[in-house]
């Protein structure tokens, strides 16, 4: 009879472990380390396009946006290869007219689909970067925490 209970218990055991096992595989499906994932839905784009966004929070912690400068257009200007060793110049931004606050965030392993219309720039390698303020809540001052990067994209 002994022998009996500690066969349960020992499976009942198992069970648990398979089970919290599972919730923790899929938990972190998706993780890539604490980053936040930024993808576009082309790898080219024409002048003047529209750009679709994928933004996947990997940090353990909100992401938060600015109401001013959400996002940055970059152009490679080195290496056609784009490789993290060119060199990446931002586009000019026009001033902010109101107080550069939190606009929006996205929660932990949340992913936020965007569209950005792209002005008439040079053709060539551009990539997105993205400000991101950790923690912060909306409607505080945005200060940002750390930046970054989309895949590149080509624009003809």
């Amino acid at each position: 009879m002994r022998f009996l209970f500690n066969q349960k218990a020992l499976v009942g055991v198992i069970v648990v472990g398979l089970i919290l096992a599972g919730f923790l595989a899929l938990a972190f499906r998706g993780w890539k380390g604490q980053k936040i994932e930024i993808v576009t839905d082309k790898t080219e784009y024409e002048n003047g396009a529209v750009l679709r966004l994928k933004i996947r929070n990997f940090l353990f912690k909100n992401a938060c946006f600015s109401s001013c400068y959400p996002y940055n257009l970059e152009r490679s200007y080195h290496s056609e290869d784009s490789s993290s060793d060119s060199e990446w110049k931002v586009y000019p931004y026009q001033d902010c007219l109101h107080s550069d606050s939190v606009e929006k965030c996205i929660r932990p392993f949340e992913t936020k689909a965007f569209e950005i219309p792209l002005p008439r720039v040079k053709k060539g390698t551009h990539r997105i970067s993205v400000s991101v303020c950790e923690n912060c809540q909306v409607g505080q001052k945005f200060q940002e925490t750390n930046k970054f990067y989309s895949n590149a994209f080509k624009i003809k």
